[in-house]
């Protein structure tokens, strides 16, 4: 019987401009979450730079999602995929 090895996935990492367009929100609401506790903490790159983790942004959106009171919404899977800023 062969043996299966399962791979760990590479967190992926997005910069803030993919995390306002995956969430519609402003660069200082976004802030402002995190400094309540409401939204996931930028993780440091360097000296000026931060990035989000992506599965992490994806799950705050699935969040919001769920906790809609309409009951005749339907399940979304959100994934924030990298797309590129003009």
């Amino acid at each position: 019987m062969p043996v299966s090895y399962s791979v760990p996935v590479s967190p992926t990492l997005i910069r803030l401009p993919q995390v306002k367009q995956c969430t519609g929100l402003s660069r200082s609401t976004i802030y402002s979450l995190i400094k309540k506790g409401d939204f996931p903490v930028s993780v440091a790159l360097g000296a000026r730079a931060i990035a989000f983790v992506k599965s992490e942004v994806d799950e705050w959106i699935q969040e919001r999602i769920a906790s809609r009171s309409n009951s005749l919404c339907y399940p979304v899977k959100a994934d924030c995929t990298h797309t590129s800023i003009n």
